[in-house]
């Protein structure tokens, strides 16, 4: 097999859970300065078990209208396979944390993050993630 080329496997997105969980807790710390910035001092909780809950949660979808690489709707994620040839590992591995990372913040503890702001956040942290 060429090194370029990636196939999705069962081995491939448990990789992709074992970096996305790895990645969150060597990241922790970045949240709060960027969050505070954007939240304007607004408090705000990480639902740590959410993140937890949603990782192990992934499906496969074909959708070649759209041509999202992802999309969650808070309890599952589904991964887009319509053109396989652009994957990689890594891109795997970051599409899982940034869908993960969706409904991770709660303003007062309970109000979801607008996926505007999400977006912002995330570009924040770590560019690879939008």
């Amino acid at each position: 097999m060429n090194q370029t080329e990636f196939k999705f496997t069962r081995s491939s997105i448990i990789n992709g859970k074992i970096f996305a969980i790895d990645w969150l807790y060597k990241n922790k710390y970045k949240f709060k300065p960027v969050i505070n910035k954007i939240f304007r001092g607004d408090t705000f909780t990480l639902d740590i078990n959410h993140y937890n809950t949603i990782i192990n949660n992934i499906e496969f979808m074909y959708n070649d209208s759209d041509c999202h690489w992802a999309e969650t709707d808070g309890t599952k994620i589904w991964i887009n396979i319509w053109n396989d040839n652009r994957w990689t590992q890594e891109l795997l591995n970051y599409t899982i944390i940034h869908e993960c990372l969706h409904g991770l913040i709660k303003r007062k503890g309970k109000y979801y993050t607008s996926e505007y702001k999400e977006h912002i956040i995330m570009g924040n942290i770590d560019k690879q993630l939008v």
